[in-house]
């Protein structure tokens, strides 16, 4: 997977990484997850749910977290590899 964008910085994850990534539905909060939200493209977060709702955070300190319902999210995987490939 190859990331678009700059949301998780803060954990040297940056635009135009290469990602691997382990395809599992759940994940801890302290994992770095794929998630799709309402059936669109992916997003990379932390994810903390409790009851009906979960916190997607950024590790970008110009981004607020996410509060989104539970049953809008679908966890597709962990990360657990991150590079840069020069071209």
């Amino acid at each position: 997977m190859r990331v678009n964008g700059d949301s998780m910085i803060g954990d040297g994850i940056y635009n135009g990484d290469t990602l691997v990534v382990v395809e599992q539905p759940e994940v801890t909060s302290s994992d770095i997850a794929v998630v799709a939200v309402n059936g669109e493209e992916a997003t990379l977060k932390r994810v903390k749910c409790e009851e009906e709702m979960c916190i997607l955070n950024p590790s970008n300190p110009s981004m607020q977290p996410q509060l989104v319902p539970a049953n809008k999210i679908h966890i597709l995987g962990k990360i657990i590899q991150s590079g840069r490939i020069f071209e």
